[in-house]
């Protein structure tokens, strides 16, 4: 069969249009569990959300943000990362966590939000934000800079919900794809095609920006959110200690050091419990909360 000049083209940009569409992204919610069923809202920018129908009264809470450490929660056969990720994860985990924390600060939604890696923490918020990294695939940056087009693509999925502390009850959650065509570095798309981990950690940046505007609906919230350059409070009174603390330790605290001039791996970095504190009323066990 010959094609067409118009065909071709039409062909050649069909991996960037089921790209914009999203088709099928996610597949698998591999770290949600629970009795509550996520759907597709069109009106939201995720792929997949759950809300509870008294989900509204979370506005004015406190909340703690807890991201999973990544290599516990990526599926490492299937990932597609680089060996210089490799050796960042610790710093990337506890910047992301923060990053993420911040985000949600600046929705307006919450009078105050804390990170599980902050120095001091509210000793029992009144929701919790769990929040992991399930699929991480750096894809080609030879043909995304070369071919671009969806050729190459990056590949992430993040799961998250939220708690209530009080009732262990989940309130909302979401299981979102996001997958980075790149483009053409002679097309002006610059070096930063090549960059995998940079197009992951700017698809995570914008997934969250669309989970604020999503909480942001939910709980009703009419002014502006807070300006970037807001910064949330990171020492408050009625606090728990933070990094070497019961709420947090460092990564490698309770761990084997890495011997001089060696590279940790995914594989070394030990996973350290991080300890939260929910209020004393809330009952042990939690349904439809993660696993």
């Amino acid at each position: 069969m010959t094609l067409r000049p118009t065909n071709r083209l039409l062909l050649l940009c069909l991996p960037l249009a089921f790209t914009a569409l999203g088709c099928g992204r996610v597949t698998t919610a591999r770290y949600l569990k629970g009795s509550f069923q996520l759907h597709h809202d069109p009106a939201i920018r995720l792929d997949y959300v759950y809300m509870a129908p008294d989900a509204a009264r979370l506005r004015g809470g406190s909340l703690l943000v807890y991201v999973e450490d990544p290599t516990h929660t990526i599926d490492l056969e299937n990932a597609k990362i680089s060996k210089k990720m490799k050796a960042k994860w610790p710093e990337w985990w506890l910047d992301y966590e923060r990053t993420l924390a911040d985000l949600v600060w600046q929705s307006a939604v919450f009078r105050d939000v804390a990170a599980a890696s902050d120095t001091s923490l509210m000793a029992h918020p009144d929701y919790i934000l769990k929040a992991a990294v399930t699929e991480w695939n750096e894809g080609s940056g030879l043909l995304r800079g070369i071919l671009g087009f969806g050729f190459g693509s990056t590949r992430m999925q993040w799961e998250a919900a939220l708690i209530d502390t009080r009732t262990n009850q989940t309130l909302f959650a979401l299981a979102d794809a996001r997958i980075h065509p790149g483009g053409p570095s002679l097309m002006g798309f610059g070096v930063k095609v090549y960059n995998g981990p940079a197009l992951i950690a700017e698809d995570l940046f914008n997934a969250a920006k669309d989970m604020d505007a999503a909480l942001r609906g939910i709980a009703g919230v009419s002014e502006a959110p807070r300006p970037s350059w807001a910064t949330r409070p990171l020492y408050r009174p009625n606090s728990i200690p933070g990094p070497a603390g019961s709420a947090f330790a460092p990564v490698g605290a309770n761990g084997p050091p890495t011997p001089a001039g060696e590279t940790p791996t995914m594989q070394a970095v030990p996973r350290v419990p991080r300890a939260i504190v929910p209020r004393p009323d809330a009952p042990a066990a939690a349904p439809g909360a993660p696993r």
